[in-house]
């Protein structure tokens, strides 16, 4: 009796996409799923590809792949190759302590380039290297950029904060700020009245510790059109008096008065109080 052996490659496009995306987040069996055939290779590398993690720092080293110097090497050498491979990455994450040189080589390769993520390491923005910066302003001009996440930096004036927002246009639309804070005295308000600078976000997550916490609401005052907001995610945290993290959190309020706002999260810290948790939804 003559046996038929159905072939992956003769399942339906559906179906191949179905299990492919059932194991999006599992990096082993998306590998495994692009050596099955050529229909499977492009859908899996969507997915292995969509996101790349550069953050060879002191706090963790991970594959998103992993990334040491000789990894970058790798995947730099891998689009050069084979460039389609660059195009389904949608995000990456980079900090202060990588190759400048080779950074800006793979990002210049990265054309739908979407969501990126900062970790200044606790470094200053004017500590970062000069080819470094350019590298990540000349990203964030890109009208893809929608997506924009800064952690753990500071910034010695005030000015160079906003105009590093500046560069992102209109098309940002999804901000991140994690312990960011600048060291200048000058109101960023003031600041970012003379600079003309008025974000048209759909979210907006801030994470408030005590060096940034009046800081951070001047800028959500002056710098964002609120009528735009849909989402609102906000952590207050740190030593200073918890009745100061309320009065922020009641200033933080008072700016959402008549907004469209649809998601709300607050998560003020008291100390050793219970802190105060709110998650709001509006349909």
């Amino acid at each position: 009796m003559e046996k038929h052996c159905t072939k992956f490659r003769t399942l339906p496009p559906e179906l191949i996409d179905a299990i492919i995306d059932e194991n999006q987040n599992d990096k082993a069996a998306l590998r495994a799923c692009a050596l099955v055939s050529r229909s499977w290779t492009y859908t899996s590398q969507r997915h292995i590809y969509s996101q790349i993690c550069f953050t060879n720092n002191k706090r963790h080293y991970y594959y998103a792949q992993g990334h040491s110097q000789r990894d970058m090497e790798q995947f730099h050498a891998l689009i050069c190759a084979c460039p389609h491979v660059a195009t389904p990455v949608r995000g990456i994450e980079i900090s202060p302590l990588l190759d400048a040189q080779l950074l800006a080589l793979i990002m210049e390769k990265l054309i739908n380039l979407e969501n990126m993520s900062l970790d200044f390491c606790e470094y200053y923005w004017d500590d970062v290297s000069s080819c470094i910066q350019d590298t990540i302003l000349a990203a964030l001009r890109s009208p893809r950029m929608t997506h924009l996440e800064l952690r753990g930096g500071s910034f010695l004036h005030s000015v160079d904060f906003l105009t590093l927002l500046g560069v992102c246009g209109g098309h940002l639309k999804h901000l991140s700020l994690f312990a960011v804070s600048w060291k200048d005295v000058e109101s960023p308000s003031r600041t970012a009245f003379s600079t003309g600078l008025k974000l048209q976000l759909d979210s907006l997550a801030l994470r408030l510790y005590d060096h940034s916490y009046f800081l951070l609401v001047q800028l959500l005052q002056s710098s964002v059109d609120i009528s735009r907001l849909r989402r609102l995610s906000v952590f207050a945290a740190g030593s200073a008096d918890p009745t100061k993290r309320v009065l922020i959190t009641k200033e933080v309020l008072k700016q959402l008065n008549d907004t469209p706002l649809k998601h709300l999260v607050l998560d003020v810290y008291l100390g050793g109080k219970p802190r105060l948790c709110l998650s709001y939804n509006c349909i």
